[in-house]
């Protein structure tokens, strides 16, 4: 015999019930909600999977040119190149980047009033739009001039020497490499064509430390820049 407790939830489940089937019992569930709630049960659990790149981050950001990879002089820290520059690396050992002329913006400069719609001219003051090699500009490179072969073999002395013993601490390995195709570079194509070349410091003027070398190559209308792949580090921006 039911209780009168009993009989009063046997009485509130029947109403709920009653309730529900009108509303449209399962039908009133969103179609996209029934499927979402069915397919998380069957979906299998996503795999994730850790790529490892065979290539060295340096490899990788000439490659990709992902993000902006700030390279700096060894000897004076000055910013000598991003990764956002077109860059070729020759043998291991030396990086080569094909400048662009491009064109400042001018600037007008308005100090109010309307001078021509009162006879007058235009007071304005214009900034002329000026044309420079982008490299040369976005780095403040600092122009040496010709290097006769006497002035290139004082600086390369010293500065390959500071590179080396930069990298028989850092990069040990690298030492060795770096002597040799440097050295074969310098011989075979720097002192070879050295008329050809104009040296351009960072915005520091430290001569002593890694130098720009621009040369004109073949038809380009603007200069080729060289840099010593091992004389720069590399910094995340």
């Amino acid at each position: 015999m039911m209780t009168e407790g009993s009989m009063r939830s046997m009485v509130a489940l029947v109403f709920l019930l009653i309730v529900w089937h009108e509303r449209g019992g399962a039908d009133s569930v969103p179609l996209a909600v029934q499927n979402n709630c069915r397919n998380s049960r069957s979906r299998p659990a996503p795999t994730i999977k850790r790529i490892v790149s065979p290539h060295t981050t340096s490899e990788n950001v000439l490659r990709l040119r992902g993000g902006l990879m700030l390279y700096k002089d060894v000897v004076s820290g000055d910013e000598m190149m991003t990764d956002s520059f077109p860059i070729t690396v020759i043998d291991d050992v030396i990086l080569q980047i094909q400048t662009k002329m491009v064109v400042k913006d001018a600037v007008n400069v308005n100090f109010g009033g309307n001078p021509a719609a009162e006879g007058g001219e235009d007071e304005g003051v214009e900034d002329k739009a000026e044309k420079v090699v982008d490299v040369i500009d976005a780095f403040r490179l600092q122009s040496l001039g010709p290097y006769d072969k006497k002035s290139a073999l004082a600086w390369l002395k010293g500065y390959l020497k500071a590179v080396k013993e930069h990298l028989d601490t850092t990069a040990p390995e690298r030492s060795a490499i770096f002597q040799e195709r440097s050295s074969r570079w310098v011989k075979e194509v720097l002192l070879k064509r050295l008329g050809d070349f104009v040296f351009y410091s960072g915005p520091s003027f430290n001569v002593d430390g890694g130098l720009a070398m621009l040369a004109y190559e073949g038809d380009n209308v603007t200069p080729t820049v060289y840099l010593f792949k091992d004389g720069l580090v590399e910094e995340k921006c």
